[in-house]
């Protein structure tokens, strides 16, 4: 994102134009919030060097600063996501092949979310994504995000394709990042064994 950004008035979209009516955000405190999530943005300095998406300690600082939004009534969504079958990918292709796979997924990722929101490599074959001001949007979003992994192709290697299983958790109302990474562990981890290749969604 280019300096000139700081500047200028952020473009929302839809599921934030109604930010107002349902969480009594005016558009002041809207433009505000766009402009934080703006200058975080440039600040990244903690990236993973294979895929370019934050590193696993950005995106930490990133959850808790979205926490302390939450508490101001901007809602936001927790993505835990994590490739299946990895390790069959790394046993048939090799370790190049699973680092192909890694940074197209990533890609896709980035590529399929907003400017405001985060996507960061938390593991080895697993991401996190930050939706900010997408409370009830998450599930959705996951879901959507779940199908366009699975119709992934891979040029360099014709017949490979890969699923990725979801947990999604909405950081309103909850006290700490602890708390909102275990939620998603334990949704992400039930979406894993219940078959993989599917969202799951912490139910309060």
């Amino acid at each position: 994102m280019g300096e000139s950004s700081k500047f200028e008035r952020p473009t929302t979209h839809k599921e934030e134009d109604d930010d107002e009516e349902k969480y009594g955000l005016t558009a002041e405190e809207k433009y505000a919030y766009a402009l934080e999530r703006s200058e975080d943005s440039v600040r990244y300095i903690s990236k993973d060097p294979l895929t370019g998406a934050a590193s696993l300690s950005e995106f930490t600082t990133q959850l808790e600063q979205s926490l302390k939004m939450v508490r101001r009534w901007v809602p936001a969504s927790l993505v835990y996501i994590d490739i299946d079958h990895f390790k069959r990918v790394n046993d048939t292709f090799g370790h190049s092949g699973g680092d192909v796979v890694l940074k197209k997924v990533c890609a896709f990722l980035m590529r399929s979310v907003r400017e405001s929101d985060v996507v960061a490599r938390i593991g080895g074959e697993e991401f996190a994504i930050l939706l900010s001001g997408s409370d009830g949007f998450g599930p959705t979003k996951a879901e959507e995000l779940r199908a366009g992994v699975a119709e992934l192709a891979f040029d360099e290697y014709p017949g490979l394709r890969v699923t990725a299983s979801f947990g999604v958790v909405s950081l309103i109302d909850l006290p700490d990042a602890a708390t909102a990474r275990k939620r998603a562990d334990s949704v992400l981890y039930e979406a894993k064994n219940s078959g993989r290749n599917q969202v799951k969604v912490y139910d309060t």
